[in-house]
């Protein structure tokens, strides 16, 4: 192979790769939206689980919490 054509090579994979590249930016543009909102409703999600173990846990201890309370 000669130089030329090692130069025209590299030239043609200098092109396919920045094709690739911009591929790869128009995607996370696009999706960056949906990434976001799939984050947020994640983490309002899990939060809520939480929230809603800690009311239980509350929740049933809660007569022996009052029953101390009137004991004082």
């Amino acid at each position: 192979m000669g130089k030329r054509s090692k130069e025209k090579k590299l030239a043609k994979l200098e092109v396919v790769e920045a094709e690739k590249q911009a591929i790869v930016e128009r995607r996370k543009e696009r999706l960056g939206p949906t990434i976001r909102l799939a984050t947020k409703f994640a983490v309002t999600l899990i939060v809520t689980v939480v929230l809603l173990v800690l009311a239980k846990y509350v929740n049933q201890h809660l007569p022996s919490i009052v029953e101390r309370i009137r004991q004082v």
